[in-house]
């Protein structure tokens, strides 16, 4: 009896180490460790966690942009066929500075233009745009040009004789008059000579043009036909003389002669030639009218 109350308690007491062993030996692991190796281990696991979720959304995101590149590339020769833009500047005398700031707003938007027409002071500075002149040279030809010499047939003081300058500041207007000839009423007050050699400076090496769709920028101007009253399409030939031919207002600037036909402005029949830069290929048209700014000021 004595016996086996000694082995119940023997097998009772082993039972209790067994039980202990059981949870010293994890705690002898962790103590052997070091609780700062599994603080590392657990922040790695989580560090571990959070860069596998990274990397689950930025294939996702690249899925997406793979696509859109694949796309770009399957329809790239479509995008690529952009609409072709045409200016189209009217006639309106010294309101044509406007042109200009135009100019300076489609270059800061940076919206290309691939045809230019134009009529009058419209003529003049899309031909000299066409050239590659910028916006300051445009800019700095309204300011800064002596436009009262310009639109007069004076010859600088320096080129003049004495006895000539003196006998012409006399009188307001003077017309020449020779005595062998019979006198004729001119075709203009103003034969454009000043002009026409600001143009000449202004548009070397286009004196003579094949095609105006050759230069830079593809450009064409309107005149009219004195004799028939048609319209006249200016677009090969000499750039400066299209460009006079296109603002000799009749009754004030001579008219032109090209071709064997009397060219004079060609506001008289289209002052916004939106038709003539279809023609040259134009898709989306820019058209600056200059007659509409004082109306719109009435209002």
């Amino acid at each position: 009896m004595k016996q086996s109350i000694g082995n119940q308690l023997r097998n009772s007491h082993m039972k209790h180490r067994t039980k202990n062993a059981m949870w010293k030996r994890p705690l002898q692991i962790i103590k052997n460790i070091g609780f700062t190796k599994i603080s590392r281990f657990l922040h790695s696991a989580k560090q571990i966690n959070l860069f596998c979720s990274r990397l689950t959304k930025t294939l996702v995101k690249m899925r997406y942009i793979l696509l859109f590149l694949s796309l770009l590339f399957f329809f790239s020769p479509v995008l690529a066929q952009r609409k072709k833009v045409g200016l189209v500047f009217s006639g309106g005398g010294a309101k044509g500075a406007a042109h200009v700031a135009v100019l300076k707003v489609l270059e800061e938007a940076g919206i290309p233009v691939d045809y230019i027409a134009g009529t009058s002071i419209g003529a003049i500075v899309g031909g000299l745009y066409s050239i590659n002149h910028d916006v300051h040279t445009l800019d700095s030809m309204f300011r800064g040009q002596d436009w009262k010499f310009l639109l007069s047939d004076d010859v600088d003081r320096r080129y003049k004789v004495y006895p000539t300058e003196e006998n012409r500041e006399k009188y307001l207007v003077s017309l020449s008059y020779n005595l062998k000839q019979k006198q004729e009423d001119p075709a203009g007050l103003i034969t454009g000579h000043n002009l026409y050699n600001l143009f000449s400076n202004m548009t070397v090496g286009y004196h003579e043009v094949e095609s105006f769709n050759d230069l830079p920028i593809p450009f064409a101007c309107v005149a009219v036909d004195l004799i028939s009253g048609k319209q006249v399409v200016l677009n090969k030939g000499s750039l400066p003389k299209a460009m006079r031919a296109s603002m000799a207002i009749p009754g004030v600037f001579k008219p032109v002669v090209q071709d064997n036909v009397l060219l004079v402005d060609g506001g008289l029949l289209n002052n916004i030639p939106t038709d003539v830069v279809m023609d040259m290929g134009a898709e989306v048209i820019i058209g600056v009218d200059l007659t509409q700014i004082g109306k719109q000021r009435k209002r």
